[in-house]
C-alpha cells in the first residue's frame, strides 16, 4: 500500500457516520468493503457477464432495502417496536449497511463458491454486530437486513464456469500414418 492508498483509506473511515465506538467505524466501512470486492473480483476473473449480474443485484437491494425501509416507516410512523432503533430513531427494519454487506458476500458465494466467500461473510457479521453494539440496529433489523441482501444476490447471480484453458497431446497411429494431434482449448 503506498501513500495515497493508506491516506484515502484513513480518508475513508474518519469520514463514516458513527464516530462512537470502533465496531460502529468498521460496521461503516464494512457496508462498502463486499459490493467492492465483489464487483473486484468480476474484474479479476475478467467476468464480463458476472460484473452486470454484480450491478443488478446491488441495484436490486438498494431498491429494496429502501422502499422496504420506508413501507415499514409510513406504515408504523416511527412508533412501533418494529421501526424504532435501539436509539429512538425511527427506520429501523432493515439494517441498509447489513443488507450492503450481505449483497456483496453472497453474490461472491453464489457466483465463485464458498472458497471466496468466507472472509465477506466475516465482514458482514462483524459489521452486523456492529450495527447492533452502537445501538443504529435491533437483531431483527440486521437479520432482515441479510435477508434482503441474500435475496437481492439470489435473484440475479448465476455460477460462474471457469475458461477451461488446455493443452492435450495425444498420439495418432493408423496402418497409413503415424503422428501427433495438439489441441489448445482457450
Amino acid at each position: 500500500m503506498n501513500v495515497r492508498q493508506f491516506f484515502l483509506v484513513l480518508f475513508f473511515i474518519n469520514y463514516c457516520d458513527a464516530k462512537s465506538t470502533t465496531a460502529g467505524r468498521v460496521a461503516d466501512v464494512g457496508q462498502f468493503i463486499n459490493p467492492v470486492m465483489a464487483f473486484g473480483f468480476t474484474i479479476i476473473k475478467e467476468d464480463e457477464e458476472g460484473a452486470f449480474q454484480c450491478l443488478y443485484s446491488i441495484l436490486l437491494n438498494l431498491t429494496l432495502t429502501a422502499g422496504i425501509k420506508h413501507g415499514v416507516n409510513k406504515i408504523h410512523k416511527g412508533d412501533e417496536p418494529i421501526n424504532r432503533r435501539p436509539n429512538g430513531r425511527p427506520y429501523n427494519f432493515p439494517s441498509g449497511h447489513t443488507s450492503s454487506a450481505s449483497v456483496g458476500a453472497n453474490f461472491i458465494l453464489f457466483r465463485y463458491g464458498i472458497e471466496y466467500a468466507a472472509l465477506p461473510y466475516v465482514i458482514t457479521a462483524v459489521t452486523a454486530a456492529g450495527r447492533v453494539q452502537n445501538r443504529r440496529h435491533t437483531g431483527a433489523g440486521v437479520a432482515a437486513g441479510f435477508l434482503v441482501g441474500f435475496i437481492s444476490a439470489f435473484v440475479f447471480t448465476k455460477k460462474f464456469q471457469e475458461k477451461n484453458k488446455s493443452l492435450s497431446i495425444a498420439p495418432i497411429t493408423s496402418k497409413e500414418f503415424n503422428g501427433l494431434r495438439v489441441a489448445y482449448r482457450f
